[in-house]
């Protein structure tokens, strides 16, 4: 397990603490190929593992804070599973079942796959009680319909008949956030979100983009992307309400927002055009930035940030070798309570955080 420390972040990141002291961890087990965390949840990170380490497939995976304490959390016969989500009571992901895609997912311990449709499960929301699972599933002709479920066997359709295809990929409480797309978008990917029913379904705002997707939620906070209408690049946005998407960095940094937790988001982004994309934090209102990638070890060449553990505050993801192979790291965010202790750490600790030009 390789460790590396961050400093300090003027970024509020837990509660009302106003800086955290961060230490990168690689997560990426012996015997493994390639790997990656993609959800999180008190002190429980899931995704999955290839290689050896899984007889040779893609595995889906558990870790509770260090390489070691690796485990698969599918039956082994199975050849192909990824873990997506992990929300109090219920995780879950997608996997291979004799060529064809499947959603599965436990509640918390019973091991289910939606046999009924192929499609995928890409997020969870659960209160420790009761559990809402969403992603989508493949109509007859293949294309995929925004679903959700509240017990992994049936299934309440989100996806509205004017769009060809949709799919949610954020749950949380008792709204989803996704996509929809067909001939009225002209193709395009346009963000959206509903409250359980097809007929919730609210497009969200376009201002300024003309394909966006959404990727992450927490209460009226939705995280995505955008491709402006000058066609430039690819960006990350964060929409509050019913309002116009902010624009996460500066005008020229390009990439992608995959989860919001308060008022911290978190992805990926080219920090210097031309780059490879950074593992990135956010926080929107104060209109800062930090590059998450400078602090985990240098033979990791792009790194992308997947999800916020909303009980720790800690994000998980992973970062990619110079070869292209993907391993498995989070970043533990701590509080630092007072500012005068900040001294001790060095001046060269404090610059992670760059105010937006």
């Amino acid at each position: 397990m390789n460790y590396r420390k961050l400093g300090v972040f003027f970024i509020g990141v837990l509660a009302s603490v106003s800086h955290a002291q961060v230490v990168g961890l690689v997560l990426h087990p012996a015997g493994a190929t390639e790997s990656a965390c993609m959800g999180a949840w008190g002190g429980r990170q899931v995704g999955w593992a290839s290689g050896p380490i899984a007889n040779g497939q893609v595995a889906a995976a558990q870790w509770f804070e260090s390489s070691e304490t690796h485990s698969a959390i599918v039956p082994s016969y199975y050849t192909y599973s990824k873990a997506l989500f992990a929300h109090n009571n219920v995780l879950g992901g997608q996997m291979n079942i004799n060529g064809a895609t499947k959603g599965f997912g436990y509640d918390p311990f019973n091991f289910r796959i939606f046999q009924d449709y192929n499609g995928s499960w890409n997020a969870g929301f659960g209160n420790g009680t009761s559990f809402t699972v969403g992603g989508h599933a493949l109509d007859q002709i293949g294309r995929p319909n925004a679903a959700i479920t509240n017990d992994l066997s049936s299934v309440t359709w989100l996806h509205d008949g004017k769009y060809d295809a949709s799919s949610v990929n954020a749950v949380h409480e008792s709204s989803q956030a996704g996509w929809v797309m067909g001939a009225s978008t002209l193709w395009q990917h346009k963000a959206a979100r509903w409250e359980g029913t097809a007929q919730s379904l609210k497009v969200l705002s376009q201002n300024g983009y003309y394909s966006t997707q959404a990727h992450g939620m927490y209460q009226d906070s939705v995280v995505g992307y955008g491709i402006d209408t000058a066609g430039s690049g690819q960006y990350p946005l964060w929409w509050r309400g019913d309002q116009d998407p902010v624009r996460l960095g500066n005008a020229d940094q390009q990439g992608i927002a995959f989860a919001v937790s308060g008022n911290m988001q978190v992805g990926e982004m080219s920090f210097n055009p031309g780059q490879p994309r950074h593992a990135a934090i956010w926080r929107g209102l104060s209109q800062q930035q930090g590059d998450l990638h400078q602090f985990l070890p240098s033979w990791y060449v792009s790194s992308s940030a997947r999800a916020i553990d909303r009980i720790t505050g800690d994000i998980v993801g992973y970062a990619v070798t110079a070869e292209g192979y993907k391993h498995a790291v989070m970043w533990k965010l701590r509080p630092v309570p007072e500012p005068a202790t900040m001294v001790v750490l060095g001046a060269g600790l404090v610059g992670l955080l760059r105010r937006r030009r």
